[in-house]
Parts: structure tokens; sequence; C-alpha cells
């Protein structure tokens, strides 16, 4: 009889994804940066979880989320990465890449944990 695999507490659900991303979400539209996990109000870096950060990069808002460095939502949000970025760090910080980008994804990646709607009868 094989051996059933307990499931440790590191093991992460759907609902520690959309946790974590929820939050990291919120940091970066009360404020973003480049270049740096975090930054405090003057502009100097910060680490991601202390309080005097004031602005995240991408990877940085989940590390803030998710101090286990949740690696589950950055697998997520980098399936919706433009086709020429491999890495969130490198998209958060091209010259191109906008605040609007970046929540962009993250509301991709929540959307995507979103359990399907029934159809209604009569729809199609």
């Amino acid at each position: 009889m094989a051996k059933r695999k307990s499931i440790s507490s590191t093991h992460v659900t759907n609902q520690d994804t959309k946790r974590t991303l929820t939050l990291a979400l919120k940091y970066l539209q009360k404020g973003w940066t480049q270049g740096q996990l975090a930054v405090d109000k003057e502009g100097y870096f910060v680490e991601p979880q202390d309080l005097s950060a004031v602005r995240w990069c991408a990877m940085g808002a989940i590390e803030k989320a998710d101090g286990k460095g949740e690696n589950r939502a950055r697998r997520l949000v980098c399936e919706f990465l433009p086709d020429n970025f491999q890495y969130l760090e490198d998209f958060n910080d091209y010259q191109g890449t906008t605040k609007g980008k970046v929540l962009s994804l993250f509301t991709k990646a929540l959307k995507s944990l979103q359990p399907l709607q029934p159809k209604k009868k009569g729809t199609r």
C-alpha cells in the first residue's frame, strides 16, 4: 500500500496565492518603483517589509505581501508577461514599463484564480 504524503505547512493553495496577489496589488497601487525592491519617501532603498517603504517593485510587493517569498504568486504573474520578457524583475525595470502595465499583470493573474461562473440556462 502506498504511503500517503502529508500536507505540510508550506503547501500553497489558490487562496494563499490570491491573498498574496491581492495584497501585492494594493501595495503597487499605493506606490510603484523600478530598480529597487522598495524605497522610502526620500527614494532610498529599504527592505520591502520596512515600515518606511512607500513604493515597491513587482517583486518587492510580493515579498511584502508574503514574507515567505510566495513563488507561486510570482510564477502566476510571470505567465502574463509580454512574450519578450522571461523575468518579472526585467519587465518591472524596463524603461518602457509603466505602473499601469504592472498593475495590469497582477490584475490578470488575480482574475485567472477566480472560479468560472456557471452559465445561466438559455445563454450560450
